[in-house]
C-alpha cells in the first residue's frame, strides 16, 4: 500500500497543480453590432508550474456539443493585456475578432471554453438586438461614414490624411 502510495506521489511531481483561470464574466450579452475589437472580459490566470511560460491560454470550441447552441469560438480572440504580470500571474483580455452580423441572428446562443493548460472554461454568449438603434450593415463597413452628421471632413484634414500615408519627401538644401 505504502508502495503505491510512494509510487504515485513520485510520478506525479513535476507535474505541477493545475493552473486557476479567473474570468470576469462567463455570461455574455453581446449587441449583434458590436464592433470587433471590443473587449467582452477580462481572464487572470494563476500558474502553479515552475517554469510558468510553457502555458499557453487559447479559445476553443466546447468540448460538449448541445442542440441549438452554435460554436462563437472563432469569433473571440485572447491576448495578454498587462504589465501588471508577474512570474506566476498573467492577464489577458478577451475580444471580438469578426462581426456577429451577418453569421448570427438576434437570439442565437453560442459557447466556447478559454482553455489554459489542462483547465478550461466554458462561456456563454447570448446575441442581443444593436446597441445602436439606426444601426445598418454599412456601419460594419466602409460604405456609411462614422462620423455624426454634423461633422464633416474639411479639405484639409482630408489632406492631411492622405499625405500622412505618402513616403516622406527628402530633404533639401
Amino acid at each position: 500500500m505504502w508502495t503505491l502510495l510512494i509510487i504515485f506521489v513520485a510520478g506525479c511531481y513535476g507535474q505541477g497543480t493545475p493552473p486557476s483561470i479567473n474570468i470576469d464574466s462567463r455570461e455574455w450579452l453581446m449587441p449583434i453590432d458590436r464592433p470587433v475589437g471590443y473587449t467582452t472580459t477580462r481572464v487572470k490566470v494563476k500558474s502553479n508550474d515552475p517554469e510558468p511560460g510553457n502555458l499557453t491560454i487559447s479559445i476553443q470550441p466546447t468540448s460538449i456539443k448541445i442542440p441549438n447552441i452554435l460554436d462563437g469560438s472563432e469569433f473571440f480572440e485572447i491576448r495578454s493585456f498587462s504589465q501588471k504580470d508577474t512570474r506566476n500571474v498573467k492577464h489577458y483580455e478577451v475580444r471580438l475578432a469578426k462581426p456577429l452580423y451577418g453569421n448570427f441572428k438576434i437570439g442565437d446562443k453560442l459557447s466556447l471554453s478559454i482553455k489554459g493548460g489542462v483547465v478550461s472554461k466554458e462561456i456563454h454568449v447570448e446575441v442581443e438586438p444593436p446597441f445602436n438603434e439606426d444601426f445598418s450593415p454599412d456601419d460594419l463597413t466602409t460604405k456609411r461614414s462614422v462620423l455624426p452628421p454634423n461633422i464633416s471632413l474639411t479639405r484639409s484634414t482630408e489632406e492631411l490624411l492622405e499625405n500622412s500615408t505618402k513616403e516622406p519627401r527628402p530633404l533639401t538644401s
